[in-house]
């Protein structure tokens, strides 16, 4: 067996200190966000676990349900991965009847690796992506409703696209946001500059349609966008690799009434 690495992509982020203008910063680019749902069917597909996806799930909801009571009870909750400690925010003030007193300090969660989890991440392999961050690129989309990167996008609901020279300037009638079908290449809907909710250089928020039907989609960016004010003559795009899932309505409720079992 293969000893276990972390290897992840990278983007590089240009320092915006004046004496470090030609220093970069990698930042990691989330691959997907996994819920619970997701690791039990890592876990058992296949078999290899031993226990069905319903006997995994139900044991999971208890030690998560106990864990939480622990974490409310002011105790600390340690695994393999790392310990989950209860810390308190803001300054104290003693005149705790002072509603704007109480809201200075809020209750939290500090999250420390464990052993485990930092012996495997001694000796990281980092790939990157993106160069130096100054092309059209997107690394991260993220679903409101679930709060989930670069796995989902819900009907009715904004995502956010993050990434480099995303600015809708210029005039060209291709420029804008594209759900293209993951199985089939085709263009499914072209969501244009003007109708975006949020567009800058880095980061462009947009609405997915509420009917938008059931399935796997691709984000494809048309932009004119160049380091300089003055926009391409020509398009340029990029498509992303990762499809994002689009549930039905049945999946939907059901995954509700699965987080907040």
């Amino acid at each position: 067996m293969s000893k276990k690495r972390a290897e992840w992509n990278v983007r590089l982020i240009r320092s915006n200190y004046t004496d470090q203008k030609d220093v970069f910063y990698p930042k990691a680019i989330i691959a997907r966000t996994l819920t619970l749902d997701d690791l039990i069917a890592r876990a058992t597909d296949g078999g290899g676990c031993g226990l069905n996806p319903e006997t995994l799930r139900a044991a999971a909801q208890v030690l998560l349900n106990e864990a939480e009571d622990c974490l409310l009870e002011g105790s600390a909750v340690s695994t393999l991965i790392g310990t989950l400690t209860p810390t308190v925010t803001g300054i104290w003030n003693p005149d705790r009847t002072d509603p704007e007193a109480r809201r200075q300090n809020i209750a939290t969660v500090r999250y420390t690796p464990g052993a485990r989890l930092k012996a495997v991440l001694a000796d990281p392999l980092f790939h990157e992506v993106s160069g130096t961050g100054l092309r059209l690129s997107v690394s991260d989309v993220e679903d409101t409703a679930s709060h989930t990167h670069n796995e989902r996008l819900t009907p009715g609901r904004t995502f956010t696209l993050r990434g480099h020279m995303l600015l809708m300037n210029g005039d060209l009638p291709q420029r804008g946001v594209y759900l293209i079908d993951a199985a089939t290449g085709d263009e499914r809907l072209h969501i244009r500059p003007e109708e975006l909710v949020v567009c800058t250089r880095k980061r462009i928020i947009a609405l997915a349609p509420p009917d938008l039907p059931q399935g796997e989609y691709l984000i494809r960016v048309v932009s004119q966008c160049t380091t300089n004010p003055t926009p391409m003559k020509q398009a340029a795009e990029y498509t992303t690799q990762t499809p994002l899932k689009v549930l039905g309505v049945v999946e939907r409720n059901r995954e509700i009434r699965v987080i907040r079992a």
